[in-house]
């Protein structure tokens, strides 16, 4: 009879622990997975961090550049506007400032169309 007992004490025992493993599986299941996450994310945050600082490099340097080009094409429109000002003052005609600055003639004659003497003279 107490071979019997034992048997069903350890059965039960079996059974309850299987009943408890199945409540805590799923959270230990959460626990290590939040651990793996945590730890790749420590392994992967350097590198992260190094492209990421890359990338914003890399973006600053093209803002940078971009605003620098846009500078010197104001730069080259101021002077080529003063250039067809006071050529178009000493009375080259509109055609020719086009072909010798190498600018459209539609841009000399818009340049040109509200001309006056004294402002070429100011701006020299």
């Amino acid at each position: 009879m107490c071979e019997a007992w034992d048997g069903a004490v350890k059965l039960q025992a079996q059974i309850e622990g299987r009943v408890i493993a199945q409540e805590l599986a799923p959270k230990m299941a959460e626990e290590m997975a939040a651990k793996i996450a945590k730890d790749m994310a420590a392994d992967m945050a350097p590198k992260m961090a190094e492209e990421m600082a890359g990338e914003m490099a890399e973006e600053i340097v093209e803002k940078r550049l971009k605003e620098h080009k846009q500078r010197l094409k104001r730069k080259e429109k101021e002077r080529n506007k003063k250039v067809v000002y006071n050529m178009f003052a000493k009375g080259y005609p509109q055609e020719e400032i086009s072909e010798i600055l190498n600018l459209p003639f539609s841009k000399v004659k818009k340049w040109c169309k509200n001309f006056s003497k004294d402002a070429a003279v100011e701006m020299a």
